[in-house]
């Protein structure tokens, strides 16, 4: 892989049941494509201590498993910000958009 060389970025969402699906994609676009491509996912830090576990650990395998394929991926840690209190939120959807805004403008 060469600099030149076309980027897909991901930007999945701490939760397993998003990062992981997103991830096989990601893996499937390199592993299928005609040209050589590379993956950056950006990781936003969990809001949790049980979500960035699972997380770490899903990366770790994930670049393992890229390592003995040949593809070229980057996992790219974004800054912490403020945390968000998780008991202020109606739900999940209003809590997964409101700590998720603070990194619009990283995009």
């Amino acid at each position: 892989m060469t600099s030149a060389d076309p980027t897909v970025v991901l930007v999945p969402i701490w939760g397993v049941g998003h990062f992981v699906p997103m991830i096989e994609a990601g893996k499937r676009l390199l592993a299928r494509s005609s040209r050589p491509l590379t993956l950056t996912v950006l990781i936003m830090p969990a809001p949790t201590e049980k979500h960035a576990s699972e997380i770490a650990e899903h990366i770790r395998e994930v670049e393992t498993d890229f390592a003995g394929l040949g593809l070229a991926i980057r996992f790219h840690h974004l800054p912490a910000t403020e945390p968000s209190d998780v008991a202020a939120y109606s739900g999940p959807e209003e809590f997964i958009s409101l700590n998720v805004q603070p990194y619009v403008p990283c995009f």
